[in-house]
C-alpha cells in the first residue's frame, strides 16, 4: 500500500507532516509524524521551519488517528516533503 507524504491540519491547530495511509472505519495511520514548527530567527533575521517529533516521550513509528481530529489533508510543498523524508530516513535526497 502506498504511503504518500501529506500535511494534516488538526482541529487543535497543529500542523503535522507524515506518511499517511487511510485505514478502515475513518482511521488514519500516520507513519513517522512530525509537527511543523517555526524556528527562531537566525542571525540574518530569517525564520526557518523545523520538524519536531509529535511526542518526545513515545515511540511513534505508527500512530492511529481518527479522522474526526483532522480539518484538512494537504499536499506538501516539494521542498518540505524532501526535507521531511531526509529527516526520517537519514538519506540525502
Amino acid at each position: 500500500m502506498v504511503k504518500d507524504v501529506k500535511v494534516l491540519k488538526l482541529i487543535n491547530g497543529e500542523e503535522i507532516i507524515t506518511r499517511l495511509e487511510e485505514g478502515d472505519n475513518g482511521l488514519l495511520i500516520l507513519e513517522e509524524p512530525r509537527v511543523v514548527q517555526a524556528m527562531p530567527p537566525n542571525s540574518a533575521g530569517q525564520v526557518g521551519i523545523g520538524f519536531v517529533p509529535w511526542s518526545v516521550c513515545a515511540k511513534l513509528d505508527k500512530v492511529i488517528l481518527e479522522n474526526k481530529h483532522v480539518m484538512v489533508i494537504l499536499e506538501p510543498k516539494k521542498d518540505m516533503e524532501t526535507n521531511y523524508l531526509s529527516g526520517i530516513t537519514g538519506l540525502s535526497l
